[in-house]
């Protein structure tokens, strides 16, 4: 993320691209939502207007891509977590490359759940705060350090293509 800076042209052209996509996707699956007398959710909704078949289709394309999206994450943040208390010499191996931290963040987790919904929702509430209170405070820090010489040169057809390519990931995610 710290890269993206960078690369302002590429996130400008991803930006005008990715926002009418995002939008008019998001509208038309609400309007269908809404559109529902009974209070099903997403895929019971497509079962009951396009049929059977392309509500289990969506079924099985929602489970691969929250599966892929939650191993992401669960990689990125075990890796993350073992670094950083390594780092810190909190633990004195990195915990990420054996089985426990895995175990230890599953388990609390499975503890939030347990506890309850409305338990899980303020935790993560609050975490999501403090990223982006954090984010926002490191890009305020940053500004002094900003370089607008990107901004005034376009950059080369390869450089432009590599940027994309580089920005792409956080946008989706």
């Amino acid at each position: 993320p710290l890269q993206v800076g960078s690369a302002l042209w590429a996130l400008v052209f991803l930006s005008v691209l990715v926002f009418p996509l995002i939008y008019f996707a998001h509208r038309s699956i609400v309007t269908l939502l809404c559109m529902e007398e009974e209070p099903l959710d997403y895929s019971g909704v497509v079962a009951h207007h396009l049929g059977r078949t392309t509500g289990v289709a969506t079924v099985v394309v929602y489970f691969f891509t929250f599966y892929a999206v939650l191993t992401s994450y669960s990689i990125g943040l075990n890796a993350n977590i073992g670094a950083y208390l390594y780092r810190e010499a909190i633990t004195a191996t990195n915990w990420a490359k054996g089985p426990y931290l895995s175990l230890i963040i599953l388990f609390c987790f499975a503890l939030l759940h347990i506890v309850g919904q409305q338990a899980l929702l303020r935790v993560m509430t609050l975490l999501a705060s403090i990223l982006v209170v954090s984010l926002l405070g490191i890009s305020i820090y940053l500004i002094p350090f900003w370089d607008f010489s990107t901004v005034r040169q376009m950059p080369s057809t390869a450089g432009l293509t590599a940027d994309v390519l580089m920005v792409l990931p956080i946008l989706t995610f």
